[in-house]
């Protein structure tokens, strides 16, 4: 009977059959004959784990720290007898990732930003999500030591740095080392002094606003195209020179701001280019 414990379980499949080294992933084991006693457990290898009595065909065990391989999973019915499944299923086991590197390393609460995750990866991660915080989204490219995410929408109004992790198994396992993104609050611009410049560009323009932050990648956009480096000056002040414009036109056009070269404000503060002037004539001259 299934009560016996002298009832020798039969193992067919493991759930997951891509697990990390580092354990704590949740397997499902299916099989027959599995027996709820107080010493039922999961081998993998030589390493044991105490099962989770689900049926009579299915347990649930959390996976030790093994090395990376083929391991060959038995499941042993509790009880004096202790018995092992004849036959088991294998595993396979991955290297665990290791992270060292993002970039950009923040954003806007809004989401969109595509980071960089620079780390060790093994050789069969292909199904691979990130996390940012509790939020899994797919990794889009993964090639050269860099899987590449777009970063989610944060639920909280204000600022907060979350973990960054990576799964090379479609989010069952993660990897225990992390590194960290700053969701912040997206960049406005209030004021430019001056709103206009002329044509041939050169103009030093201050502009005004909120959420600026020191950065490498602070830039200014004039316009839908001409990006021109910024320098940091405060919170709520930043310097631009405008770069030459296309036209000789008077020409209004939009200056945006960013602060990781990716996203950028969207205050529509306009920004005046106007043709250089010409002298024609002094009078009187003499």
């Amino acid at each position: 009977s299934l009560n016996d414990t002298r009832s020798i379980p039969l193992v067919n499949s493991i759930e997951p059959n891509l697990i990390g080294s580092n354990g704590g992933t949740s397997v499902r084991v299916v099989g027959d004959r599995f027996v709820n006693s107080g010493g039922l457990a999961c081998r993998f290898d030589s390493a044991m784990v105490p099962a989770r009595f689900i049926s009579s065909q299915v347990l649930q065990c959390r996976t030790p720290r093994i090395p990376p391989g083929i391991v060959m999973v038995n499941v042993v019915n509790g009880g004096r007898g202790q018995l092992v499944s004849r036959k088991g299923a294998t595993v396979t086991v991955l290297a665990d990732v290791s992270l060292s590197s993002i970039e950009p390393d923040f954003g806007p609460l809004r989401g969109g930003t595509l980071v960089h995750i620079g780390g060790t990866f093994p050789p069969k991660c292909e199904a691979v999500v990130c996390k940012f915080g509790s939020t899994t989204v797919h990794a889009f490219d993964v090639s050269g030591g860099v899987v590449s995410c777009i970063s989610p929408p944060v639920a909280s109004r204000s600022p907060e740095t979350v973990k960054v992790q990576v799964s090379c198994n479609e989010g069952e396992h993660f990897s225990e080392s992390f590194v960290t993104f700053s969701y912040s609050s997206p960049a406005e611009v209030t004021g430019l002094v001056p709103s206009h410049g002329g044509v041939e560009g050169g103009t030093q323009v201050l502009v005004q606003g909120d959420h600026f932050q020191d950065s490498s990648r602070l830039a200014c956009m004039f316009g839908s195209d001409s990006i021109t480096k910024a320098t940091f000056i405060s919170r709520n002040q930043m310097l631009c020179v405008s770069p030459p414009w296309k036209s000789v036109a008077p020409t209004s056009v939009n200056l945006e701001v960013t602060i990781n070269g990716q996203e950028y404000s969207q205050s529509l503060q306009k920004f005046e280019y106007r043709p250089k002037p010409v002298i024609d004539s002094i009078w009187p001259n003499g």
